[in-house]
């Protein structure tokens, strides 16, 4: 079995509100809603030093403030684990800028648009407007995730 791991970041702002980004999954495919996420590929940096990676090279925003808050594990395959870091962050830098189209496609990515949005309309948002399940129950969870206390990560980087 092979396992894969993704960190996940419900970033937001001083109004309270939260990021999501709108992308295409799979090429030709729809576009949905989604956190910004990625794969723990760099074993020379902390999972939060890689939610803050992610986060800089898809949104162009620096955060303060990364804290674990849960983790699912998802996927259908016998042969593929896939276990998702969830971290909240504080947005320090106000302007929030895509990537270029060659650095996405460069990162397997394809993302159109990001946007902030208030809780209520978030809760507006329809499951299948989201780009996963896990993705559709984080946001709705958004009230417990944010006032949960935060897990705390032990780095021992040998």
């Amino acid at each position: 079995m092979n396992t894969v791991i993704k960190v996940g970041a419900i970033l937001h702002n001083e109004h309270g509100q939260i990021l999501l980004i709108k992308e295409r999954y799979e090429k030709g495919g729809e576009l949905k809603w989604n956190i910004i996420k990625g794969t723990y590929d760099n074993a020379g940096e902390t999972l939060a030093d890689c939610v803050r990676r992610e986060i800089k090279e898809e949104a162009g925003i620096t955060v303060d403030k990364v804290e674990l808050r849960q983790i699912y594990h998802y996927g259908n395959t016998a042969d593929i684990a896939k276990i998702l870091f969830i971290f909240s962050a504080v947005v320090l830098s106000k302007d929030a800028s895509m990537s270029s189209v060659e650095d996405q496609k460069n990162r397997g990515e394809d993302i159109v648009n990001f946007q902030w949005f208030s809780k209520e309309e978030l809760k507006l948002i329809p499951k299948q407007d989201f780009i996963a399940p896990y993705v559709f129950t984080a946001i709705k969870e958004l009230d417990n995730i944010l006032e949960k206390t935060p897990v705390k990560i032990m780095n021992i980087m040998e």
